[in-house]
Formats: structure tokens, sequence, C-alpha cells
């Protein structure tokens, strides 16, 4: 089978590696999150070899210093195959800064995939990575604000998950798996953003018009 290459994409004054990470950032705009792409490079030793790592994207913190990576990938399963790989990068001591100890805070690395549906009905929840006594998938959702870690047992209940922790077991847990749940309960704003982000146009010039 021949292999499909991502379309790249300028918007902004960026050329982003494929149409799926413009997306996001037409997204991130929409809603009024500051970003930047592919701003700062990492590097780290793990198991002896030095392995480097440019996150795509950096959601500073509007009220306080720091700030939360992003991953995109437009195929869900594509953490699995180097799953191992990602496990010891992100473990204690691994390569991100301000990771150690990011479990239940506005920290860690979001895992975004394809851009939701919009609806009115649905909020939608977003798996990120971030590490207490080793690697812990938990999830969080967008709000006008920024990205929210689900901290309330409700929401929780709604998911029907826990976080998972133990990420250095298996490739089970790897892939990019948005949530959903059905309620009224949501921002309308956000779901503007979704909207915005999967009608871009970008062949009509840099700016994402819809």
């Amino acid at each position: 089978m021949e292999t499909v290459k991502a379309i790249e994409t300028y918007y902004k004054g960026y050329h982003f590696r494929s149409r799926l990470e413009a997306r996001w950032a037409v997204f991130f705009d929409t809603l009024g999150l500051p970003w930047k792409y592919e701003d700062e490079g990492f590097e780290a030793k793990v198991n002896g070899e030095t392995v480097r790592y440019l996150p795509d994207f950096f959601l500073p913190c509007r009220f306080e210093e720091g700030g939360i990576f992003v991953e995109v990938k437009g195929d869900k399963n594509a953490l699995k195959k180097d799953w191992w790989k990602h496990s010891q990068m992100h473990d204690y001591g691994g390569i991100l800064p301000n990771f150690h100890g990011s479990y239940g805070e506005n920290k860690g690395l979001i895992l975004l995939s394809e851009i939701p549906e919009p609806s009115s009905s649905k909020a939608y929840f977003h798996p990120i990575l971030q590490h207490y006594k080793g690697l812990v998938k938990s999830y969080g959702s967008f709000t006008p604000y920024g990205f929210e870690v689900v901290r309330q047992s409700r929401l929780i209940e709604l998911l029907g998950i826990d976080p998972i922790h133990g990420l250095d077991s298996s490739d089970e847990d790897w892939d990019i798996d948005t949530k959903q749940v059905h309620t009224y309960k949501h921002y309308p704003n956000v779901m503007n953003a979704y909207t915005a982000a999967r009608s871009a146009r970008f062949e009509h010039g840099q700016r994402g018009a819809t």
C-alpha cells in the first residue's frame, strides 16, 4: 500500500506539517487561546540513548507561569507504534519540563486527533498524559479559558472512566481516544471553535476562512 502523506498547510505565517495541525490552530484562535507552534525542542537520555522531542504546540497559561504541551496525530493509533519509547521518554525525569507531579493539574501533554463533530448536546474530553508515581492518562476538556483536567468525580462517572495508571506495561492504553458526554452543560463558543476548525479552507489564503 502507498503511504498517505500529510498535506503541509500555511496559516498565520507558519508552515504546518499537516492540515490537521493547522485546523487545531484555527480552533485555538477561534477560542481565543494563545498558542506557539513547534516553539521549543527538548533532549534527554532515555536508557542511555539521546532522545529528542519537539511538541507540536505549546499553550501558555493565561493567569500563571508555564503552560501545557500538545501532540497532534491524524492516526489515533499512532503512539502505539512507539509506545515503549514514549512511555520511557515521559516518565520520571522525562523530557518535558514541569511534567513530573503534573497529575490533577492543568499541566502535561494533551493528545489530539481528528476534530470532533460539534453538537449542542455533547461535550468532548481529550486525553492528556501526566505524571504521578509513573505515567497517568487523564482526560480534560477545552473551555474559553484553556484546557481543564477532569477533577470532578461526577464527570468521571459520566465518562465511565478513571485515570489510567501504568502506561509502561503495554500498548493497550496508548490510543488517542476522545470521549464524549451527552449533556447540555457545555460552552457554545467551544463548539463554535470545533466548527471553525473543521470547516476552515486554507486554499483561499492563510486566514483559515470558513
